[in-house]
């Protein structure tokens, strides 16, 4: 079973990136689930599962959501608790996801860092050229 976990940051807007590292990811070794949090990279994750057949896709957005009164440290730690994540895929990284990193590290869980400085419309009208 290899269960990947999407994370990417709120503005990280590139649908093709992530559907491409999917891609290949899966022709590595076949993706059994995909883990994301509904939103940006997660969302663009969530498509890519539903056209993948074989793939199952576990939503997680609640259990994220910043009004939630937990700290993200336990959200972290809740998500490996729950799921055997087996890999890591993060798009950009938002003060949310840096939990999340910290907790696969600590763990030993594979981090595959693709887009690091996220490639977003925010970030692409800050570049000078």
């Amino acid at each position: 079973m290899n269960i990947v976990l999407v994370v990417g940051a709120r503005e990280f807007d590139d649908c093709a990136r992530v559907h491409s590292v999917l891609d290949k990811a899966h022709a590595k070794k076949t993706i059994t689930h995909i883990v994301h949090e509904g939103y940006s990279a997660g969302a663009f994750a969530s498509a890519w599962a539903r056209v993948n057949a074989g793939v199952i896709e576990v939503a997680m957005p609640a259990l994220l959501h910043r009004r939630l009164k937990t700290p993200m440290k336990a959200k972290a730690a809740a998500i490996f608790d729950l799921l055997e994540v087996k890999n890591v895929v993060t798009f950009g990284v938002d003060k949310e996801n840096w939990f999340i990193l910290d907790e696969a590290q600590r763990r030993g869980v594979k981090i595959r860092p693709f887009d690091t400085e996220a490639k977003s419309k925010k970030a692409r009208k800050g570049k000078k050229r």
